[in-house]
């Protein structure tokens, strides 16, 4: 199961102030397009090529997973590590969300990460 890119893109839009899924190029893609040399589960940032008829502004990254819960992984570290953002809960200091004016830059390498976690968030129900 390799979960729904529009679930993803519909949790964007619920936790951002307004509608930016359009922002983000989602993909789920098999384990070896991930990227060079990760090992799944894993995912990958990249700034979307201006160059590639693909796309139209104002997307501004490209985000590839292995799973959705790799896609939300993914997104969860450029919110927190590029965008500076926090989402949390209200006891554990509460979130800092917001839609920057320009969505800050991944550079001109990739970005990819393996995550040790087979099962995610499953296994909190065994």
């Amino acid at each position: 199961l390799k979960g729904d890119i529009q679930a993803v893109a519909d949790l964007i839009d619920r936790v951002l102030p307004s509608p930016a899924s359009s922002i983000f190029d989602l993909q789920i893609v098999d384990n070896q397009d991930c990227a060079p040399g990760v090992a799944p589960p894993c995912f990958s940032l990249a700034d979307k090529d201006p160059n590639d008829g693909r796309y139209e502004p104002p997307q501004a990254l490209v985000v590839k997973g292995t799973t959705a819960s790799e896609l939300t992984a993914g997104l969860g570290h450029y919110f927190r590590y590029f965008c500076n953002m926090t989402i949390g809960w209200p006891r554990g200091g509460g979130s800092n969300v917001f839609v920057p004016e320009i969505w800050p830059s991944i550079g001109s390498t990739p970005f990819a990460k393996h995550r040790n976690t087979p099962f995610s968030y499953l296994m909190n129900v065994w």
